[in-house]
């Protein structure tokens, strides 16, 4: 059920890094949609920069995809892979946790574009994806909650 989840999770995280390499490829429109309404003058000069950001921001989340998938022992074990995964999931928790703030506030009456909850929504969804599938496999990875036992080789 770990790899599930985590597979899951990075799925996830790959179809949001394939989003970021798309904003450039479709442009303006792309940017201003998922928020890059500050980007816009740089854009209209034909700066390179919001495309780098763009595919940056897509690296990382190709890097999230192959920790999950290395939890998932579909690729190699990466090198601080407990780590990794822990702190991408809180990450994404703490990024979806405007979820909860935007439900309140859409409850007292707030009007804003239901996408930034949707955004929230995903993120928390995805952090409690990765969350759940590294709990679920640390015990298969031999992560112990006490130190081994010392062990003694008698040289006679």
């Amino acid at each position: 059920m770990g790899k599930i989840t985590l597979l899951a999770g990075g799925t996830g995280s790959l179809l949001i890094a394939l989003l970021h390499v798309a904003i450039p490829i479709i442009g303006v429109d792309a940017y201003l949609y998922f928020g890059g309404y500050w980007l816009l003058p740089l854009i209209e000069q034909g700066s390179p920069l919001p495309a780098m950001l763009a595919l940056s921001i897509a690296a990382v989340f190709f890097l999230w995809t192959a920790y999950a998938f290395s939890g998932a022992s579909l690729c190699r074990r990466l090198p601080l892979l407990r780590t990794g995964l822990i702190l991408i999931s809180a990450i994404y928790i703490v990024r979806g946790a405007d979820f909860v703030f935007d439900i309140i506030h859409r409850i007292h009456g707030a009007q804003f574009e239901l996408k930034f909850t949707i955004f929230s929504a995903t993120a928390l969804i995805l952090g409690f994806l990765y969350l759940v599938g590294t709990i679920l496999l640390w015990k298969e990875w031999g992560i112990h909650t006490h130190p081994p036992e010392k062990i003694v080789h008698n040289h006679s």
